[in-house]
């Protein structure tokens, strides 16, 4: 690099003044200007700026470089694939390789019966166990006589919000479709407004998914175990009042408009 003597002199000053490097003049007898080098890491005799430190190997370029500077070439580059190269990468890789993935589906039904049961789609030993399972606390059992022809049994369960009551009757749900046969009709989500009562007429079983509020108002329990003739709701006291206005109240059923029409004004 051929300088001029007032540019050698002016770059020799913010050269000295960094202090990160140092300067080597060599003077050029044709024109007498000085032929200025940089040389950085090691500060010993090195002449060049090349890898050689200067020992004048032909790779010694010229070019001001640290003392442990690293080529980097094309063929040592790694490869960067586009969308679709990733994707079929990742497919092959997939397929080849047996073992679990993070990929492989979560079987909701690990752990349960999903066999059919032989008196209907459940058997109760099977239904308790999908409620506990389930967090359904309180569990309530009574087995229906015959002559009722209503169910074999009924289920009373208690969840612990309105949220839970339906995750309870959408994991039996489903379980049920899962156990059915394509006969057995899949049952309806029967609820109301707010959502703290869930039935589920599931064939031999009905299903009651109650809050605890709820629940203790309706007390099913004691309708369907002993009987409504016993049940205090059900018989308590009439109310004074009320039995006075059904007393002393007529029937409106037989009451008709009157025809204007034909009615005589005296």
């Amino acid at each position: 690099m051929m300088l001029s003597l007032k540019t050698g002199r002016d770059l020799f000053k913010c050269l000295v003044a960094a202090g990160r490097c140092s300067l080597l003049h060599s003077s050029l007898p044709t024109c007498g200007t000085t032929l200025i080098r940089r040389s950085y890491g090691d500060h010993g005799s090195t002449i060049g700026g090349g890898r050689d430190g200067g020992r004048g190997d032909d790779d010694d370029d010229g070019f001001v470089k640290p003392s442990n500077y690293k080529v980097f070439k094309d063929d040592d580059s790694s490869v960067i694939l586009d969308v679709e190269e990733e994707r079929a990468l990742l497919d092959s890789q997939l397929s080849a390789d047996d073992t679990p993935s993070d990929f492989d589906e979560i079987d909701q039904f690990a752990g349960f019966n999903i066999s059919r049961g032989v008196s209907g789609v459940f058997e109760v030993e099977h239904l308790v166990e999908v409620l506990q399972k389930n967090n359904a606390s309180n569990v309530f059992v009574v087995s229906i006589p015959a002559n009722v022809r209503y169910v074999d049994y009924i289920v009373i369960a208690t969840g612990r919000s309105q949220k839970h009551l339906m995750s309870i009757a959408d994991f039996v749900h489903k379980l049920f479709k899962k156990k059915r046969r394509p006969s057995d009709n899949i049952p309806r989500i029967v609820n109301k407004k707010p959502i703290d009562w869930i039935a589920l007429d599931i064939g031999n079983i009905a299903v009651h998914l109650l809050t605890k509020d709820t629940r203790k108002n309706f007390d099913l329990e004691t309708i369907w175990s002993v009987g409504e003739k016993f049940d205090s709701h059900l018989n308590r006291p009439a109310d004074s009042l009320v039995t006075l206005l059904n007393e002393h109240s007529f029937s409106l059923d037989n009451l008709e408009p009157v025809d204007f029409e034909h009615v005589k004004i005296h």
